[in-house]
Parts: C-alpha cells; sequence; structure tokens
C-alpha cells in the first residue's frame, strides 16, 4: 500500500521538448489558400477558410501533399488544418521577444527585466473566459505567473518557485522535481508566433497556457 502511494505522488515527467516538432512556413504567391479539415480519401474537400500570400503560419506535420497548420490572427483567434504543400515555402524564424503575445484566452508579456541581460516574463488565462455564463455566474478559472529569467536562443524555460528565494528570478524549469504541482513553462519563439507548453499547474481547473500566440500589433 506505501508503495502504491508512492508512485501516485510522484510527478508526471515532462516531455524533454515539445515544442520541437514545428516550423515556420508562408503562403506562396497566387489565389486564396483552402484549408481541409481532413484529408483522408481521394478527393479532400476544401472548407471555405482560407489563407492568402504572404500569411506566415506553423507547420506541425505532413502527409502526402499537405502540411497540417495553424494560422493565429492578433486578435488570438486560431484556424488549423491542413493546406497544400505545394503552395507553402519554409523561412526562417525572427529571434524578438519582446511583445505582447495573444492566445484565445491567454496572454504572454515579454518585456526587458531588471538585469541586464534578462526578460521579464508575465502570464495571465482564463478557463471560460469567453463563456457568457460562467462569466455571469463568476465562474471563470484564472491562472497568472512573473518572472524574471534569461532566454537560450530561441527557448525560455523556468519554474515558478513562490518561496521567494530565489528573488524575481525564476527557477530552472527542472528545479525541485518533487514539487507536482509547481508551475512549470517552455517557451519557444516562431517568428511572429510563441509556443507555450505547460504542465497544467499554472492556475484554476482547466487553466493552461499551452497553445500558439501571435504578437499582439
Amino acid at each position: 500500500m506505501m508503495l502504491a502511494a508512492m508512485l501516485l505522488a510522484a510527478p508526471v515527467a515532462q516531455p524533454a521538448d515539445p515544442l520541437a516538432d514545428a516550423w515556420l512556413v508562408q503562403v506562396k504567391p497566387g489565389a486564396k489558400l483552402a484549408f481541409f479539415d481532413d484529408v483522408e480519401g481521394a478527393k479532400p474537400k476544401p472548407s471555405r477558410a482560407y489563407v492568402v500570400a504572404g500569411d506566415v503560419l506553423v507547420a506541425r506535420d505532413t502527409r502526402g501533399g499537405f502540411t497540417s497548420v495553424t494560422f493565429v490572427n492578433p486578435a488570438g483567434k486560431t484556424r488549423s488544418g491542413w493546406l497544400d504543400s505545394a503552395r507553402l515555402t519554409r523561412i526562417a524564424a525572427g529571434t524578438r521577444w519582446q511583445g505582447v503575445w495573444q492566445a484565445w484566452e491567454s496572454e504572454i508579456k515579454v518585456m526587458p527585466g531588471r538585469i541586464g541581460g534578462t526578460l521579464h516574463v508575465e502570464g495571465s488565462a482564463t478557463w471560460g473566459g469567453h463563456d457568457p455564463q460562467r462569466v455571469a455566474i463568476g465562474s471563470v478559472h484564472v491562472g497568472e505567473f512573473a518572472v524574471d529569467t534569461r532566454s537560450a536562443g530561441d527557448r525560455i524555460a523556468f519554474s515558478v518557485d513562490e518561496s521567494g528565494e530565489n528573488g524575481n528570478m525564476a527557477a530552472p524549469f527542472d528545479d525541485a522535481p518533487d514539487e507536482e504541482y509547481r508551475c512549470r513553462v517552455q517557451l519557444r519563439l516562431l517568428g511572429p508566433y510563441l509556443l507555450a507548453y505547460d504542465n497544467n499547474a499554472c492556475g484554476g481547473a482547466n487553466v493552461s497556457f499551452t497553445g500558439i500566440y501571435r504578437r499582439s500589433r
């Protein structure tokens, strides 16, 4: 019984790099490019949603002549699906962290930190924030974090140590692995997008920062 209890209490292992399988693509010049929601079968049916020449998207997979992509507009609304790979070209990502990054129910701000060479990263997220009924009865769940940290190229990874021992500086991502409910966040900069992954311990029930963010205008 004691062994079983210890196993149940062990923290769930975080994937080493859950953000690695993504790259940046741009729509080539030409007519509107329709999304496909499903590319199975001999003649996939295009949807009404589309992107246009010059749009930049996050790609994650290929299947036959199609590429799985996600497009996020500056307001944080997301559209995912499949696009004709022949109409896409792979492009290099930028390196500018600072800005306000928007997803549908979450926002991440990146600013200069108090110490030279650091970045101040603030996150706020909700679950149910777009549900009028939940808003009316005060049943929206929230989460937030605010830390100073350093980037490693196009990556940032940290954990939020609420003990205050580190001051404003975030603890390393894998610090105190026995603390199962410590908020842990990984970020990857990908051009106009910010990819985020957390351990579902950064707020109330169902609140998560995991997703694809677009730099706000």
